[in-house]
């Protein structure tokens, strides 16, 4: 099925396909649907992730990376801001790295993570901010918190390059998650 589907993308290889399970059919099988939705529905199945890379269909298992090297993000290399923890993952900013692949991985300082807060009031006097009241009590359910990694090592889900000749901005988002799972909020702070 992968095969039959990777042909419906042009200029794409399939050779990046090696997690995927599943058993050999008896009988032909009709594929109805979007390219992109069968190749969710079969990564899901095989318990895996998709995606197309440099003109390769790669399939990995959702608990692996790609047999690359972490990238380091710290302020040495270029990260803008703190990384954020929110009920998606991880979310940091950095200087545009084009070897940032989704299914890679970043290594991050655990102790430079800060958590997503939602404001709740200002007050203003004349044109300065006087006080900023931040609730921590909206945050998401603790199932619904990404986990930190021990290790500071994170699998990327989602990349965002930002980049124009015409303007200042070269910058990579990426979206990422500890593997293995979820953990806790307390009042603020990650556990």
């Amino acid at each position: 099925m992968v095969d039959q589907v990777g042909k419906t993308f042009s200029n794409t290889a399939n050779n990046g396909v090696k997690e995927i399970s599943g058993a050999a059919r008896t009988r032909g099988k009709v594929l109805v649907g979007n390219s992109r939705d069968i190749l969710h529905k079969v990564a899901n199945q095989s318990g895996a992730n998709w995606s197309i890379q440099d003109g390769v269909l790669q399939i990995i298992k959702t608990d692996s990376l790609l047999p690359n090297e972490a990238i380091v993000v710290n302020a040495m290399t270029g990260m803008l801001g703190s990384p954020e923890i929110n009920e998606d993952g991880i979310t940091v900013k950095y200087l545009m790295n084009p070897n940032t692949r989704a299914n890679g991985a970043l290594k991050l300082d655990n102790g430079s993570i800060k958590l997503k807060a939602q404001k709740v009031g200002e007050t203003k006097k004349g044109n300065q901010l006087t006080g900023t009241t931040v609730d921590s009590s909206n945050f998401p359910e603790s199932d619904k918190i990404t986990k930190l990694d021990s290790d500071g090592i994170y699998k990327v889900l989602k990349l965002t390059h930002k980049g124009d000749t015409r303007s200042q901005t070269w910058q990579t988002e990426a979206l990422c998650v500890a593997l293995g799972g979820r953990s806790t909020v307390s009042k603020g702070k990650a556990k």
